[in-house]
């Protein structure tokens, strides 16, 4: 329950049952109020007007019904099914936003894949020329990472050696969703 009271006019109680009522006269609060009962009645809840009488103010309330608390287990079906081929496969993942990192690995590892993770294009490129690990099997990187995006990445790595990653499957994670920027990604070579 949620209450909210004003220092308004205030009205005579039989009154504030027209706030409630969509195009009732009242301007700008009586729609809003009409959009707050239908929004708490959809959710099976109810609002309530007060008011001491003119001069008073006024007071709202709103009670919503408490979720029901049930015993059981909850549906553990994965929210989504993993692409085959991922078990075992090798991921260097790159993307200077730390949640978007643990979200990428979490949902690769579920699946199966071994996953490295850098925050940087040159830490990605550092990883690639380093002799002393296995290489990846996939690049995803982000595009739009401060210092160096993805596709100048991507284009750096094309320019290595085959044996230091530079024929790379790679696939583009980011925000930019205009059709330039999807040519942009293949141009690069994701």
């Amino acid at each position: 329950m949620a209450s909210q009271s004003s220092e308004s006019k205030g009205t005579r109680n039989q009154s504030l049952r027209q706030f409630l009522i969509p195009n009732s006269g009242y301007g700008g609060l009586g729609l809003r109020l009409a959009i707050v009962q239908q929004l708490v009645t959809l959710h099976g809840g109810s609002v309530q007007a007060e008011s001491a009488g003119v001069g008073q103010g006024a007071t709202f309330t709103v009670q919503l019904p408490l979720a029901s608390t049930t015993t059981g287990t909850l549906n553990s079906d994965p929210i989504f099914a993993c692409p085959p081929g991922l078990q075992g496969l090798h991921i260097l993942v790159v993307d200077d936003d730390a949640d978007m990192r643990d979200l990428v690995t979490c949902v690769l590892q579920d699946c199966g894949a071994e996953v490295v993770v850098v925050a940087s294009a040159r830490a990605a490129l550092q990883h690639l020329l380093d002799a002393t690990v296995s290489q990846p099997d996939v690049l995803v990187s982000d595009i739009g990472m401060p210092e160096e995006n993805g596709l100048s990445l991507l284009q750096r790595v094309r320019a290595l050696d085959e044996n230091q990653g530079g024929q790379i499957p790679a696939l583009a994670v980011t925000a930019f969703a205009r059709a330039e920027d999807r040519a942009a990604a293949l141009q690069a070579g994701f």
